[in-house]
């Protein structure tokens, strides 16, 4: 009997380290997932507002968007092609209210990404050498229906974040 006890001890003792072990990896995977996707998110969010403010600001040199438009390209596509793997780790992790409000925050990325190209015409004239710099009469209106949509963005992702962490 003895015996059988120190065989049901050992046995609890290792099933409770195999759930403490599996705890401290789910914690360590929710941390690293965590950070990969505000990094993703920061990024964007900083590419996006150089954009808006080059062209704002007039900054349509091709020099000017050569600095701007591939780190944008990059940052869209590096948050685009996770998508849906961040939206069921973010489902996973913290449940349906989260992923609802993922859902929400990819669905202004998309809005404003839809935007950000129709400046596509006037960079890439520049790009060509066809014009100097980006015509703000074409551009101007388009950078004003895009500020509100990241100045929302920015504060949905904040939030976001801000829950999750």
């Amino acid at each position: 009997m003895v015996t059988s006890m120190i065989g049901l001890v050992a046995f609890s003792a290792d099933k409770i380290v195999e759930n403490i072990k599996f705890a401290a990896n789910r914690a360590d995977q929710q941390i690293s997932n965590y950070n990969q996707l505000a990094i993703n998110l920061s990024n964007y969010m900083f590419r996006t507002e150089l954009v808006v403010k080059f062209y704002s600001k007039g900054w349509t040199r091709k020099s000017s968007l050569e600095k701007v438009g591939e780190p944008y390209n990059n940052a869209i596509i590096q948050l685009r092609k996770r998508e849906y793997v961040n939206l069921a780790l973010v489902h996973r992790l913290w449940g349906k209210k989260s992923a609802d409000d993922f859902t929400e925050i990819m669905s202004l990325v998309k809005q404003i990404d839809d935007l950000i190209h129709e400046l596509n015409t006037e960079a890439g004239a520049v790009v060509s050498g066809k014009q100097e710099t980006a015509n703000l009469a074409v551009t101007k209106p388009i950078t004003d229906n895009i500020k509100p949509l990241v100045k929302d963005l920015e504060s949905k992702i904040r939030l976001f974040l801000i829950k999750l962490y």
